[in-house]
């Protein structure tokens, strides 16, 4: 019942039936091409996408647009000391410095938008696109753009008990062309 990553890759079929399922199950809900086999949690999952946008476009700034959770910016400021971490930017200041802008939906104070045109922006500016959502359930309501390059979150709600604040589920998707900079591991359907 859980999508965290045996150990021994051999020892059941069963798990890794269950992670194949939990990847295509986010990547549905996502609308991306790839998921991993999930990551701690929602904070972490959005620190490993940042890092993950560095290592492709070799650049260390990163834009929050809205409002980020505030425990998700606690991870971010206390593990991406080496980066340039702009909060609350505007269009105007977004320039092909940038590694990639983060967009939550729904934002910590719950709004919903999910600001097309900074999207737009990156886009020509070959700036990575990171959404992320603390809540997996709303996506099931969201119209979500196509064009985004990473989408992460936290998934607890949708099989993990709460058990006094833990454990948590980090979700991590992105585009098939990324497949080989994500985190963790990745379970795939063969023919024999």
């Amino acid at each position: 019942l859980t999508a965290y990553t045996p150990y021994q890759a051999e020892v059941s079929q069963a798990t890794l039936k269950g992670i194949f399922d939990f990847q295509s199950m986010i990547t549905q809900l996502t609308k991306m091409d790839v998921a991993n086999a999930s990551l701690y949690d929602g904070a972490h999952s959005l620190y490993e996408s940042i890092l993950m946008s560095s290592r492709i476009n070799k650049k260390y700034k990163v834009g929050l647009v809205n409002s980020v959770n505030v425990d998700y910016l606690i991870i971010l400021e206390s593990n991406l000391t080496n980066f340039e971490l702009k909060k609350d930017i505007d269009i105007e200041s977004l320039n092909h410095e940038f590694s990639s802008i983060v967009i939550q939906v729904p934002d910590y104070f719950g709004n919903i938008n999910i600001f097309d045109d900074f999207i737009k922006k990156a886009k020509q500016l070959d700036v990575m696109i990171i959404l992320v959502t603390t809540e997996i359930l709303s996506l099931g309501m969201l119209d979500l753009p196509d064009d985004i390059d990473v989408f992460v979150g936290e998934a607890q709600s949708i099989g993990i008990s709460p058990s006094f604040g833990g454990p948590h589920l980090g979700f991590f998707s992105t585009k098939k062309k990324y497949i080989r900079q994500m985190p963790g591991r990745i379970c795939g359907k063969t023919k024999d």
